[in-house]
Formats: C-alpha cells, sequence, structure tokens
C-alpha cells in the first residue's frame, strides 16, 4: 500500500490486483489475489482478437464456397425440344439432360417436370396433354416416357440418313461436319473420333478438298471444322434453272417475229423474193 502524502495534490495509488483498502476490516482476512503484469494483459486480449478473427474469415470462406442459386438464375437454364419424330435426340439422352440440369441447378421435382413437359413436341406433346396429369414428379414423367418411346426402332432410318448424307446437302463444309458427325454417332455411338473423320471426309465434295484432308487428316472435329471453314461452297444451280437457261430462245428471234416481212426483190410486205411475181431488174454488165 502506498503511502498517504500531506501534500493534497498527490492521490493514493495501488498496484494492479491489490485490494482496496476500504473494502478491508480488522476482522477479515485478507486473501491473496492474482495479479497479471500489463504484457501479459495484451497478450491475452491480442490471443482474443485473432481467433475472432480467424473465425470471421473463415465463416466467410464456408459461405462463398458454397453456391447461392436464385430463383432467377434457375429458370434461365435451356432445355432442348424432344419429338421422337424428328430423331433430334434419344429419350434416353434428353431426359439424362434433363437429370443434369435438375441436379446442377437444384430444381425441385415438380419444377421440373413442369419445364420438361413444354419442351415435348410432336407426338410426345400428345401423350404429355393425355396421359401426363397421372404423374406428379419428373422422376415419374422420365420414367413414362422412356416406357412409351424408348422402345421404338429407327435405326434403319438413321443409318440411311447417314449414307444419303454429303456436303452438297449442306449450306457450308462446316455445317455438314457437325451435322455428319451426329449422324454417324447415332449409327455407331462407340466409334472413335478417327473413325469418324475418315468417314466424313468420304462424303465431302469435290474431290480435290476430299484429297487434301486425306494427306492431312484432322485429328478431332474442332480441327476438321477450323480446316473445313478455309473452304467456300460454290452454288450449285439447280436442274430447273440451268434447262431454262439452257433452251431459252435468243432475244434477237423473239423480236424479228415481231417485224413486218418484207420481200427483196419489191420491198412489200406479205411474201418473200422467192414468191414474188415481179420482174427481176436487168444488172448492167
Amino acid at each position: 500500500m502506498a503511502s498517504q502524502h500531506p501534500s493534497g495534490d498527490n492521490t493514493p495509488t495501488a498496484a494492479v490486483g491489490s485490494q482496496s483498502p476500504l473494502l478491508c476490516t480488522s476482522g477479515s482476512q485478507q486473501r491473496p489475489e492474482p495479479t497479471f503484469t500489463m504484457r501479459e494483459v495484451m497478450d491475452l486480449v491480442s490471443t482474443i482478437t485473432k481467433n475472432a478473427a480467424t473465425s470471421a474469415v473463415t465463416a466467410a470462406l464456408s459461405a462463398s464456397s458454397t453456391p447461392t442459386i436464385t430463383i432467377q438464375e434457375r429458370g434461365n437454364f435451356y432445355l432442348p425440344p424432344f419429338d421422337p419424330d424428328v430423331r433430334s435426340h434419344d429419350i434416353r439422352d434428353w431426359c439424362a439432360n434433363v437429370d443434369e440440369n435438375i441436379a446442377a441447378f437444384n430444381i425441385p421435382q415438380q419444377e421440373a417436370r413442369m419445364k420438361a413437359i413444354l419442351q415435348l413436341k410432336g407426338r410426345a406433346k400428345t401423350w404429355a396433354d393425355t396421359w401426363s396429369l397421372t404423374s406428379t414428379t419428373w422422376q415419374q414423367v422420365k420414367e413414362d416416357l422412356i416406357r412409351t418411346f424408348g422402345k421404338e426402332f429407327r435405326y434403319a432410318d438413321d443409318v440411311q440418313k447417314w449414307r444419303n448424307y454429303t456436303s452438297d446437302q449442306a449450306n457450308s463444309y462446316a455445317e455438314y461436319a457437325t451435322t455428319g458427325w451426329t449422324l454417324f454417332k447415332r449409327v455407331r455411338p462407340e466409334a472413335e473420333d478417327s473413325e469418324i473423320i475418315d468417314a466424313l471426309i468420304t462424303g465431302i465434295y469435290p474431290e480435290f478438298i476430299r484429297s487434301e484432308l486425306l494427306r492431312n487428316t484432322p485429328g478431332s472435329l474442332p480441327s476438321l471444322v477450323s480446316v473445313l471453314k478455309t473452304f467456300r461452297k460454290r452454288k450449285i444451280e439447280s436442274n430447273s434453272e440451268s434447262s431454262n437457261k439452257q433452251y431459252k430462245k435468243p432475244r434477237v428471234l423473239e423480236n424479228s417475229t415481231k417485224m413486218p416481212i418484207c420481200c427483196f426483190n419489191c420491198n412489200k410486205p406479205g411474201h418473200i423474193a422467192r414468191d414474188c411475181k415481179a420482174k427481176l431488174p436487168l444488172l448492167n454488165l
């Protein structure tokens, strides 16, 4: 305990952890209390601050690593249409695409059912309008779709389309490559990229482009498309246009039929020199 000074300007002070003399009585036993230095207090405050900051950073990182998908983003995903007669997609592949979107955007089963039914076309849409009321979730609709359209056998149609498809039927060589790739995959899903590219090259016309690709064969579809973009297709005239141009009468002959016929002897219209009755003039030699 600090001693009192007679001067009124200096007030008594106490050490950290000491007990106030006002609380001490003559009969009470004074217990030793823990004392802390200023360095220990500052170290304790620093440790608490670091722990709090670390906890805040960990919570922020965990919150940012978990993606949150809003309702607006959920409605922006794309589903391709399905028409069993167009054969743009197999029903199992189409249903698998819907499942991927459901998992990626965390879409409820009822909402997925509604969006999937809206993309059905042709006979599939007619089926949905008639029988989809019995299915309340996408899982039920998927099972019914595969059961209804999964057994339709159109392998022969796919083979025929592939055999008849050449670069002459496409607007560009790049379009031929991408469309032909899809057709060949339907016929032989297990085929490797090199086999598909060789098959595509056989359907490219004219021959000099095909020969160039056979000498330097690309290794992938993007490489093939990049090479084909350097070639420009010539516009092929239809048979009707070429026939009309070939058998079209000259404009001179059309105009000559409108002019009156005159005789070379008498210069009178209505007959020619062979039928002229006038006498030929005598020539002085």
